[in-house]
């Protein structure tokens, strides 16, 4: 029986800002079809860039992959556009929301379909969008940037989602939220993992939500992988706690 090919594959990625500073060392991870996995760590271990390297979006902050191969359903992607990935099913959820503040809730949904020309179907998802965060219906003419935190977190969840994702990459989703708010948000990641099969590959600072969420996890620390393996593994060996606070 052929191997299965994953949706994701990173193989010795290596990543420098500026062109010397060395950020990511010879990271390799895989994300399967339908699978949740964890990327764990300190501030500052890699995983924000990890995300980025993947969604192709390092060049505007001065990054750029230098060695290894990153792979979507077994094509490389090293060379692709931000544009052209989220047509093929990768979407970013960058940390901070990064919504457009003087846009309505709606109008920042409709421009995660910015993409797409099925009008019908654009209507159809930003229906589900509402089913899944009903305070985002409530509040659909508000302008974003007086949303709390918590209804920022869903807009920007939502906004990805109109892009119809294969794979969705989550950067911080619980940052700053109350424990309720975060809780509800890690939900609805599992809703949509086993009811649509969207994938995760999500960076978390919350390691309890994240472990019961994921199926797989990676420990970064100092832009290498430290530890990989299941989360039950991870707990047990302590090496997330050791990441986390140098234990």
């Amino acid at each position: 029986m052929a191997a299965t090919v994953p949706l994701l594959e990173l193989e010795g990625v290596e990543v420098v800002y500026d062109g010397s500073v060395l950020a990511l060392k010879g990271v390799s991870l895989v994300v399967p079809e339908g699978g949740v996995v964890a990327l764990l760590g300190a501030n500052g271990a890699g995983k924000s860039t990890t995300l980025k390297a993947v969604s192709r979006v390092l060049a505007a902050e001065g990054g750029s992959v230098r060695r290894g191969r990153i792979r979507f359903r077994g094509e490389a992607i090293d060379t692709r556009t931000t544009a052209e990935l989220v047509r093929r099913g990768i979407v970013h959820v960058l940390e901070g929301r990064r919504l457009f503040r003087q846009l309505d809730v709606e109008e920042n949904l409709r421009m995660g379909a910015y993409s797409r020309s099925d009008r019908a179907g654009i209507r159809s998802d930003l229906e589900e969008v509402y089913a899944l965060f009903p305070r985002l219906r409530e509040r659909r003419k508000q302008k974003t940037g007086y949303l709390s935190g918590g209804e920022q977190q869903m807009a920007a969840i939502g906004r990805g989602l109109m892009g119809r994702p294969a794979l969705m990459l989550l950067d911080e989703p619980t940052m700053g939220l109350a424990p309720a708010i975060a809780s509800e948000v890690f939900a609805v990641v599992r809703r949509l993992n086993t009811e649509r099969g969207v994938a995760f590959l999500l960076s978390e600072q919350n390691l309890g939500l994240a472990l019961r969420v994921a199926g797989h996890a990676y420990v970064l620390e100092s832009g290498s992988v430290s530890f990989a393996g299941e989360p039950a593994a991870l707990a047990g060996a302590g090496r997330a706690e050791a990441a986390y606070f140098g234990a």
